[in-house]
């Protein structure tokens, strides 16, 4: 599977084209998290998943995300998209030993196949696109993907989604500061505890994630600190 990423195993110009029919506003693309991720395996039985690993807050990785998207709904349930923001999901990024995003890969029938990093063009993408959807086959993987109800469609999907709604909404900008202090104490927690307040600490400490500006380097410091812990 890992042949996937490399040019001249399959022969393009015998590849189908991604099918542009109109799926009716239907997307195929599903938002995961480090609580979810392991369902990724058990679709992958069913059907190829492409998996995105990215980070909203960077724009340079925004039309990457665009153009699988795009690709992903056109291509109407061949392959569902999962995508990942790593700064969202720590454990998924350590565990696939995420180093820098993007970076896309492929799970079929239960195994992953590294794709590409960084960017490509999106007829480039297309093709290892097909090339995925072809192995899937020769595996006996034919099932397709089911619409998922909210999932992306449309061009900017890449961006911040609440972005604009947060430019709007002076409460938004009331964040609560990170607290620090509070954060070490949990990090330690997990950090000397194998048992059930090692999981207490973690919940705690991404409930304190959530609430706080994603964008603030004391948190990005400490989802490092807090993956560092855990793998």
């Amino acid at each position: 599977m890992s042949e996937l990423n490399r040019p001249g195993v399959v022969d393009l110009s015998k590849l189908a084209a991604t099918s542009n029919a109109d799926t009716g506003g239907a997307s195929y693309v599903r938002v995961f998290t480090d609580s979810d991720f392991p369902e990724v395996l058990n679709l992958s039985l069913r059907h190829p998943v492409v998996l995105l690993l990215t980070m909203d807050s960077a724009p340079e990785t925004h039309a990457l995300t665009d153009s699988l998207v795009r690709l992903t709904n056109q291509a109407a349930g061949r392959w569902l998209l999962a995508k990942v923001d790593v700064q969202a999901s720590p454990q998924v990024a350590a565990a696939l030993q995420v180093r820098a995003v993007p970076m896309v890969v492929a799970f079929i029938g239960g195994q992953v196949a590294p794709l590409f990093q960084g960017t490509k063009p999106e007829t480039e993408i297309s093709a290892l696109l097909q090339q995925v959807v072809q192995a899937a086959v020769a595996g006996g993987i034919t099932g397709r993907a089911q619409p998922v109800p909210g999932g992306l469609t449309a061009a900017g999907a890449g961006a911040d989604a609440g972005a604009e709604a947060d430019a709007a909404d002076p409460a938004a900008e009331a964040l609560p500061s990170f607290d620090t202090q509070q954060a070490a104490e949990l990090l330690k927690a997990i950090r000397e505890h194998t048992d059930e307040r090692r999981e207490a600490a973690r919940k705690q400490l991404l409930e304190l994630f959530a609430a706080a500006d994603p964008k603030d380097p004391a948190v990005s410091h400490a989802r490092r600190e807090l993956a560092a812990a855990l793998f």
